[in-house]
């Protein structure tokens, strides 16, 4: 019993210098919401907070849930960036300029081909096409373009068709499904300009279709293990035992 006891003031010792570390590291990487939040002359978060009428039922220009808390479209740590609210909720916080992304979905349009700056109700991807151009960009060395990473724009494969080789053609596999003209966003992410929906990715497509190989139909969940090293647990034992002696 007293081993016991031994181990569990250990294990509390641990999560305490772990919280303790954790509020170092936050206040490291976080000093600057708490400067940001100004609550000096009515304002906080780069605006009056609930346009100065908090009684009045307005908080955040009746937009506190969505990450906005002060002045409209202002954010509560007066630009983009991050913000740790009062509950302890890290958010990621932009001020989006809709003059400004009108301009970049412009650009980013023009830079497609032609027949990839319109919406599509269903468009198809011939596998075998799509295998032949992965094959001459390897050959030839060169990168493969965005229309071919982000799957000509799809949002979704709703459907796959399967198309039997005959006489004087060999059988395709086609995927299907809705596109349209995209955009990378603030995080780089690829995204569909009406839609904001991600697009499918080729890597993504191809991560699928290893998991899920020929032959094995009963597959239907994809995951991963965190295996832990021999060393690794070495080295964490060594260090419970050096703070169970402090």
């Amino acid at each position: 019993m007293q081993t016991f006891i031994r181990r569990v003031s250990r294990i509390f010792v641990f999560f305490n210098k772990l919280c303790l570390a954790g509020a170092l590291i936050c206040a490291m990487v976080f000093p600057v919401t708490a400067n940001a939040q100004q609550q000096g002359g009515g304002q906080q978060g780069g605006g009056q907070q609930g346009g100065g009428q908090q009684g009045g039922g307005q908080q955040g220009g009746g937009q506190q849930g969505g990450g906005q808390q002060g002045g409209g479209t202002g954010s509560q740590a007066g630009g983009s960036g991050i913000v740790v609210d009062p509950q302890g909720v890290l958010r990621v916080l932009t001020m989006s300029d809709s003059k400004l992304n009108r301009i970049r979905q412009q650009s980013s349009v023009e830079q497609l081909p032609r027949n990839l700056r319109r919406h599509s109700k269903l468009r198809k991807i011939a596998l075998g096409r799509l295998e032949a151009n992965l094959t001459n960009a390897l050959e030839s060395g060169n990168e493969l373009p965005d229309e071919i990473t982000n799957l000509a724009g799809l949002t979704q494969i709703r459907y796959v068709f399967v198309y039997p080789a005959t006489s004087d053609k060999p059988g395709e596999i086609v995927l299907a499904g809705p596109a349209e003209p995209w955009v990378e966003d603030s995080f780089g992410r690829s995204i569909g300009i009406k839609s904001e929906a991600p697009t499918v990715q080729l890597e993504d497509l191809v991560a699928a279709l290893r998991v899920f190989p020929p032959g094995q139909p009963s597959d239907t969940l994809v995951g991963c293990s965190i295996d832990p090293t021999q060393e690794g647990l070495a080295s964490m034992q060594a260090y419970l035992q050096r703070i169970g002696t402090v």
